[in-house]
């Protein structure tokens, strides 16, 4: 059983207002949750070739204020710690995720999106939630933004062993949505322990380069969807997080400004 508790990760710096909302969102659909942040050491570009994405904390002088102070009027616990502070952020994530997972179950989540609705209709009986779909510009793509699992999952302690072992550092995503394809593939013992859900559920926009239809608000949300994911590394979701700030918000006709102003006790 899957408990409905959550636990996110940031990797220091500013807090912008759009992942703010992450945690807004979270809370409003999850009144009762435990809800956690944990924040690991700002990060130092010294020892990381960031070529892929680009991140808040590169440019922290981009994020007008910090909202990481907001989030106790949320009743958000946050927790400084510094378990995985040898590797680069996205690493971080990928090694915090399966270790959170595993010890305490719940679901993780990427600081990148809205919530949509609870997650209490989720079918919470299985071992582990995860969204696997064909993808255009990968084949089989596994993203790791959300992910639930049972406390003690098998599944999940599989990962926490095997992704330390494939972390590749000119390759973004070895430890996270490469690293879960391939250790769920033919893993046919495990098939009845998961969900696999729609990539409508989490992922509605199923892939980074269609990411500006949420910023120029053609996107129109699923109304199955749980959570409308934004990838705010990509280069064009870094411009819209730079400029999107409360003021802006409150008339801009994005996706998730259109969207927020409808769902008034947001």
């Amino acid at each position: 059983m899957i408990p409905l508790k959550f636990m996110l990760w940031w990797s220091g710096g500013n807090l912008s207002y759009l992942r703010y909302l992450t945690f807004k969102t979270l809370r409003h659909f999850h009144p009762n949750a435990s809800i956690l942040l944990l924040i690991g050491d700002v990060f130092k570009k010294d020892n990381h070739k960031w070529d892929v994405e680009k991140q808040d904390f590169e440019h922290p002088e981009n994020i007008q204020k910090n909202y990481i102070d907001e989030l106790k009027h949320l009743n958000i616990e946050v927790k400084h710690v510094n378990f995985f502070s040898k590797y680069a952020p996205n690493f971080q994530s990928d090694l915090f995720r399966w270790w959170w997972l595993h010890n305490f179950g719940g679901f993780y989540l990427d600081t990148d999106q809205i919530i949509l609705k609870s997650f209490e209709s989720l079918p919470l009986d299985n071992d582990f939630i995860y969204s696997g779909y064909k993808a255009d510009s990968c084949g089989y793509y596994t993203p790791v933004g959300v992910l639930g699992a049972s406390k003690g999952s098998e599944i999940v302690k599989k990962m926490m062993d095997e992704v330390p072992k494939l972390i590749d550092v000119n390759n973004y995503n070895s430890a996270g949505p490469f690293a879960l394809r391939t250790i769920l593939d033919g893993k046919k013992k495990w098939k009845d322990r998961m969900f696999n859900a729609p990539s409508n559920y989490f992922y509605p926009i199923s892939e980074s380069f269609n990411v500006h239809t949420i910023f120029n608000g053609s996107f129109k949300i699923p109304e199955e969807s749980y959570a409308i994911h934004m990838f705010l590394g990509h280069p064009d979701s870094q411009e819209f997080n730079r400029k999107y700030t409360e003021i802006f918000s409150k008339t801009n006709n994005d996706t998730i400004s259109k969207h927020l102003r409808n769902e008034k006790s947001l």
